[in-house]
């Protein structure tokens, strides 16, 4: 065990019924395993009916014994009882001969020493229950596997009193079976896969305690976390490729909730608890994730897919041909440019005025699915063919393709002839 709570006392025996007190000192009832959980996982320390909680101090909870000094290889750690913190607790005088003493010893969580987040357990309440000394080395840093798993006998809680001692084995839990993964998808769900994409992955394990990893995806895009513990995970992908994310890509799957059996639902980030929000800091995930509910009846989750596109753009740019042209201020109008592409089209107008493009030029169209694009115009009346149209590849990023469309006006000519009609003049000299 890693922690004592509930430290209370009273003259009055408590009978095998009674395991764990509810707010109104009563017994839970207890006949499943989910009925064991509650009171375990009660934040509140509740007292037995004639019983007291003795709140002793943090520095006689959880210390070495007598004459050890704090080490991550104590074989003992106890909790140190007063003569005169027991006084007027529970029903106990001067004369009292027999008292009894009440705790609950937490077992040590292997999720949480395996991944050394025992440090979180100095805040409450768990501070208060021994935790407080485990943000300080040589605690901190201390990573092992706590009371899971680990072959040979179990631990002991060892009880001694002026009766006798008695040691209460501690059961071993078998490995953690939960298992969650899934794929990195380009554009939608039949996409090619992804690599190098990091997945995160958070939880509030126990009390107040947060737990955050990430995975990065292999060259199929395949991620996944396992040894994970039943209960409500939270996951979320990076923007884009890569740590730090140099181009950011749009999220194509999830964008709506999405149920996927037996137990992930699609989340907006903004969504998920305050708690998980605030470990996962400044968002350098994007918008959607998920949140997965593992059980002991299910604990695998597959199919926690993400997908994503790095959209491209185009820039079209309308340049008008004057060579040759004499009085270009004749030549006002418009042109319409446009452009078809994958489930893609648009029309862009191009004004003119005095032979000069005045509207927007160029054009410049984002968040194009990378592909093949097509630039047709039909020139207005009194223009040539323009030049520049047909197709285009858009890539995807930041470059965008380019394309300038020309037009050239049909110019004509006008020759003068000057003519002098001498009919009747006797002298044109």
């Amino acid at each position: 065990g890693d922690l004592v709570r509930d430290i209370q006392v009273s003259t009055t025996k408590l009978t095998d019924s009674q395991g764990f007190p509810q707010s109104d000192g009563t017994a839970y009832t207890i006949s499943t395993l989910a009925d064991a959980a509650v009171p375990q996982n009660d934040p509140d320390e509740n007292e037995w009916t004639g019983w007291d909680l003795l709140n002793l101090p943090n520095e006689q909870v959880n210390v070495p014994a007598p004459g050890e000094t704090d080490s991550v290889t104590n074989g003992v750690r106890t909790f140190v009882i007063h003569s005169s913190q027991l006084l007027g607790k529970g029903g106990i005088t001067e004369d009292t001969n027999t008292l009894y003493i009440y705790y609950q010893v937490h077992e040590s969580r292997t999720f949480v020493w395996e991944n050394s987040l025992q440090s979180q357990y100095d805040q409450s309440p768990t501070d208060d229950w021994g935790g407080w000394v485990y943000s300080a080395e040589p605690f901190a840093s201390d990573l092992r596997q706590g009371s899971g798993f680990v072959p040979g006998s179990s631990g002991h809680v060892h009880n001694e009193g002026v009766g006798g001692a008695k040691d209460v084995p501690l059961p071993i839990p078998p490995q953690p079976p939960g298992f969650i993964d899934g794929y990195k998808f380009e554009g939608d769900l039949d996409g090619p896969g992804i690599a190098d994409w990091y997945i995160h992955i958070y939880a509030q394990v126990e009390g107040n305690i947060i737990f955050s990893s990430h995975a990065v995806t292999d060259s199929t895009g395949y991620w996944y976390f396992d040894n994970l513990t039943a209960g409500m995970w939270y996951i979320g992908e990076h923007t884009g490729p890569g740590n730090p994310v140099t181009q950011e890509w749009t999220q194509t799957y999830p964008d709506s909730v999405v149920t996927i059996p037996p137990g992930a639902t699609s989340s907006l980030i903004t969504d998920f608890p305050t708690a998980i929000q605030t470990a996962i800091g400044v968002s350098h995930l994007a918008d959607w994730g998920w949140v997965v509910e593992l059980t002991n009846e299910a604990p695998t989750q597959h199919d926690v897919n993400f997908a994503n596109i790095l959209y491209g753009c185009l820039t079209i740019t309308k340049s008008i041909n004057l060579t040759g042209v004499t009085n270009p201020d004749a030549l006002d109008g418009s042109f319409v440019v446009t452009v078809t592409g994958p489930d893609f089209s648009q029309d862009i107008t191009f004004t003119m005025v005095d032979g000069t493009i005045t509207s927007t030029n160029p054009v410049t169209i984002n968040g194009l699915v990378p592909g093949t694009y097509n630039v047709a115009e039909t020139p207005p009346s009194g223009w040539m063919t323009p030049t520049g149209t047909g197709n285009v590849t858009v890539n995807s990023g930041s470059t965008c393709a380019t394309v300038t469309v020309t037009n050239t006006p049909e110019v004509g000519c006008l020759t003068i002839t000057k003519s002098i009609n001498l009919t009747g003049v006797t002298n044109p000299d």
